[in-house]
């Protein structure tokens, strides 16, 4: 009887067990993850050849998140080489 017991309880732990690292643990550390140098702000401003070129490169990073791609979008803002969507004014 007590083996049937701890069985059933070991089964819900792991379980419980699963759903915290899959619901929990695993977006944290998505979220979370430290940014690859490739996508970190430079130290010195891009010049425009650079801005447009890093734009090309990280064409399927967003801005919010990736920092390359958000300074190269304020220089080219800045330049007035890329003019904000109606939604951004």
């Amino acid at each position: 009887m007590s083996a049937d017991i701890s069985a059933v309880l070991i089964m819900v732990a792991a379980v419980v067990g699963g759903f915290i690292l899959l619901f929990w643990v695993l977006p944290w550390m998505i979220d979370h993850r430290p940014q690859e140098p490739d996508h970190a702000a430079p130290s010195i401003p891009y010049l425009m050849d650079e801005a447009h070129l890093v734009m090309q490169d990280h064409l399927d990073c967003d801005a919010t998140s990736c920092e390359a791609r958000a300074h190269a979008v304020r220089v080219l803002r800045e330049a007035g080489r890329m003019v904000p969507a109606r939604d951004d004014r």
